[in-house]
């Protein structure tokens, strides 16, 4: 297994794990055990998005042959 290659499974995991945490925020909040306020909706939904943009991103530059440094 290569550096490529592993690279794009923790893209694609971070990019599975930050759609899961933006389309079910309250399961995960009610799993990590914390209480659904308006700040965690948001902590989540941030979290969500930042995940998604690394993902895409590693992925894209695996993809096109960029520097994934």
């Amino acid at each position: 297994m290569d550096f490529h290659y592993t690279a794009r499974l923790i893209a694609v995991g971070r990019i599975g794990i930050g759609a899961v945490l933006l389309a079910l925020p309250g399961l995960i909040a009610r799993r990590l055990g914390a209480p659904m306020t308006k700040r965690m909706l948001l902590l989540t939904r941030v979290m969500a998005i930042r995940d998604l943009v690394i993902g895409l991103g590693t992925f894209k530059a695996l993809s096109d042959g960029s520097p994934a440094a």
